[in-house]
Order: C-alpha cells, then structure tokens, then sequence
C-alpha cells in the first residue's frame, strides 16, 4: 500500500469513527435525559412530598362545589379512557380507583373484578383487592388475594409484606414471620417488614428477636415512633432499664413532633386538597396511556392539568420535559427545565437534562453550564462529568480534559457508555490503544451494542493503518 492510499484509509477511517461515535453520541443525549433521573437514586424524582393546596380555581365556587366539581372531572376523564381505550384493562383500574376514592367500594369491587377477568395475570389488581380487603377488615380475603398474586409472580416486592401484615390481626405470627422474612429477601431494606418482625416477635415472647428486628427499623428509619416504643417495651422485660428509658425520652419526643406535624397537614390537608390529588394522580396515569398510544396532544393536556392543580411538582414537571423530549420539541423541554430550577435550584436531574437539551439545540455555553452545576451539586455522581466530557468531544472545545471528566464518570460508574465515552476521549487525543480497550470493555458489558460494534471496528482498522 503506498503512502497517498494509507492516508486516504486513515482518512476515511477517521471520518467513519467520527460519524459513528456522533450518531452515538446523538443517542446517548437523546436518552440521558430521563436515564440520567433514574440513575440518580437519591436525586431522582421528586414526588409531594408534603401537602400543599391545589391552585385555586379560576372561578370563585364554595369548597363543596368546587370538590363536586373536581369529582365530575375524575369520573368524566375515566369514562373517556373507557371510550379511548375499549380493549385495554388499564382504564378499568383507574376507573375502580375513582369510585373507591369517592367512596363507592361496591362499584370499585365491580370494576377491579372485570379488569381480573379480562386479564387474569394483572398482578396490581390483585394488590388492589387485597389491600381493600384489608382496609375493611377481611384480613383472610386479603390473605387470599396476597397468594393469588404471588401465584402469578413470587419475585414482586410487597405482596410478602401485605399478606404478612393481614396475617397479623389474625393471631398467625409464624406466617407473619415466615412472609416477613421472605419479603426482606426482595426488598432488604423494607423497614416496614422489619416493623412486622418486631411486632410478631415481641406477641410471641421472643425478646432478642424482637429487640434486634425494631433496630433494625430505626436504622433504616430513624424517626420512627413506633419501632422506639417497641424498643422500650422489649428493653424493659429484658430488663436493659437505662436502654429503656432511653428509647421512652426518644418516643415521646417523637411523638410531640408527631403530633405538630399532624395538626399541620390537617389544616392543609382538606377534602378539597385530597380530592385533586386525586385528580392528579389520575391525569398523570391516563396521559401514560395515551403517550404509549402516540396520542401527544392529549398525554399534554393531562400532564398539562395535573400540572395546573399543583404548579410546583417537580416529578410531574420532569413529566412533561420527557414528553416534550419524546416528541422532539426540544426548546419546550428546556423551558420546563427552567421552570424546574426555579423552584429547586438544586435539582441534579434539572441540571443533567438542560445540559442535554442545550446540547441539541447547539447551545454549548449553557449546556458547559449545565453540566458544571449538576457536577457541583453532585461530586460524587457519574453524569456530570459524563455529560461535560461528551460535550466537549461534540463540539471540539477543551477536548483534553475530555479523558480526564470521563474516567472520572467511569471511576464513579463503570457502565458501558462510560467506557465508549472515555473510548471517544482517548480517540480524540491521540490514544488508540487505550481507545480499543475502552470499547472492549464496553462490548463486554453491552455485547449486543451495534453501535459499539461499529465504532471498535473502525478504530482496529485505524490503528492498524497507524
């Protein structure tokens, strides 16, 4: 091979790994998005996390019209998803949903019984049933629906937990014990679980077991109020009386906290304030319907109520940014980011997510911004220093810091596209060796990564040229 056709490989293998690491490069930013929120873990969605009242209406009604008012919207929205969606069980749940949270449980029973029929394998239909049974004290009919379940699917967190806890009030504290057990197997940090243990341990005299389940609660859950009066109970027949006492001065400062909290939320918490949220909660699942079905105005419009009935909720906000992503309406989505940031400057996901979007509409200076908030707001999170790498290697500036930011994303997260983007880095300055082991490490994790594929093969080829 002479010199002009080496150099005209390397070019057009050059060219190749560029366009190919770009198309990649255009679906990490496209799906980082929202698979950044939920990688997060502790900065991922924020949901109400305490009670607020909803917007006031634009119309001056008394509280009973404006709840009656709110009660027609829920059962006329839920007849409408019966129309829409005449072959799908999903609107049958919801409208069992609406009729029991305005207080018809017999219809709600009719409703949630058709959805079991039509779909037998529905397991949240049978959490349903099972979780009305036990609200209205049918403990064994909750029992039974709780096996049901796990008939059709033993490995699905929390159905251990509600047959453990219907179990209890019928005496059966070996198969509360038993389900316990077998729902921290699933879920080892199910400190409600633990709760169940103590409980079932203390009525059946096992004080150690008792003790140790109930620490094991206020270490997941600190405040906990209950689990420090078990712990005194079970300290004072062990006769551990400093312990005791100790956890006796906790409860009931606790509970004094308890006690303004609650005063608290009843005055925000009124009839009004429970039926629109709701209301919400109705919007937001019958607008995944219609955005699974395609339908983008309407899936809009129902995040877009949600959305007036509780301005500042950030998971239904983040919603809306995904679904404006979704539908490639890109200057929106950033504008709802904004929204986001000025309620909660603070917000990781916020951050992560106008960096993305900046970097698709070109918008390298905010999107540098961005990325650099996100990483001061969450040193020890991968995403930052991924997202600030890849936009440097998309738009060509500070690329050698570019392998720096990406190891540092694959020291905190050693995932396959951490690998391809410090791949990317190590190509853009010059390191086709370590280039060629990022990726093959990054095939390891992904094997079936085309894309990934692509990019390894032709930078063998280049470095083979080379």
């Amino acid at each position: 091979m002479n010199t002009n056709e080496q150099g005209d490989q390397q070019a057009n293998a050059e060219r190749t790994f560029i366009a190919a690491s770009k198309a990649l490069g255009r679906w990490l930013v496209r799906t980082a998005c929202f698979a950044v929120v939920l990688s997060l873990g502790y900065y991922g969605l924020v949901s109400l996390r305490r009670a607020e009242p909803p917007a006031p209406p634009e119309v001056e009604l008394t509280p009973e019209q404006q709840i009656a008012a709110v009660k027609d919207e829920m059962v006329q929205r839920a007849e409408r998803l019966l129309e829409d969606f005449p072959d799908s069980v999903d609107p049958m749940v919801l409208m069992g949903d609406v009729v029991v949270s305005q207080g018809d449980f017999p219809q709600a029973m009719i409703w949630w019984e058709k959805a079991r029929t039509q779909d037998p394998n529905r397991l949240d239909v049978y959490e349903k049933l099972a979780s009305f049974a036990y609200d209205t004290d049918a403990f064994e009919e909750s029992v039974a629906w709780g096996r049901k379940a796990l008939a059709i699917d033993a490995n699905v967190p929390g159905i251990h937990h509600q047959i453990a806890r219907s179990l209890a009030p019928l005496g059966r504290d070996e198969e509360v014990i038993a389900e316990a057990e077998a729902e921290l197997v699933l879920s080892p940090e199910s400190w409600r679980s633990y709760f169940l243990l103590g409980q079932a341990h203390w009525r059946l005299r096992d004080y150690d077991k008792a003790r140790a389940a109930y620490l094991k609660v206020i270490e997941l859950r600190p405040d906990h109020t209950k689990a420090h009066y078990g712990l005194f109970n079970v300290c004072r027949r062990m006769k551990r009386l400093d312990e005791a006492k100790r956890y006796m001065d906790r409860f009931k400062a606790l509970d004094e906290r308890n006690k303004v909290q609650t005063q608290r939320y009843d005055e925000v918490m009124t009839d009004l304030n429970r039926f629109a949220m709701n209301l919400t909660t109705l919007c937001v699942q019958a607008h995944r319907l219609y955005r699974d079905a395609g339908d983008m105005e309407q899936a809009e419009a129902l995040l877009q109520r949600a959305i007036a009935l509780y301005p500042r909720n950030i998971a239904h906000l983040e919603m809306l940014v995904e679904l404006y992503r979704t539908d490639r309406r890109i200057p929106e989505a950033l504008s709802v980011c904004e929204r986001i940031e000025a309620i909660d400057p603070n917000n990781v996901p916020c951050h992560l997510n106008k960096g993305n979007l900046s970097m698709r509409l070109e918008r390298f200076d905010d999107a540098q911004r961005a990325f650099q908030q996100a990483m001061a707001r969450a040193p020890e999170h991968w995403a930052g220093y991924q997202g600030l790498a890849r936009l440097y290697l998309w738009s060509g500036r500070n690329v050698p810091e570019t392998p720096a930011l990406a190891e540092r994303a694959l020291a905190l997260n050693p995932s396959a596209s951490n690998h391809f983007v410090l791949a990317w880095a190590c190509k853009e300055t010059g390191d086709l060796e370590r280039a060629v082991s990022a990726l093959e490490r990054a095939l390891e994790l992904d094997p079936t990564n085309a894309k990934y594929r692509a990019v390894y093969e032709n930078v063998l080829k280049e470095r083979t040229v080379n």
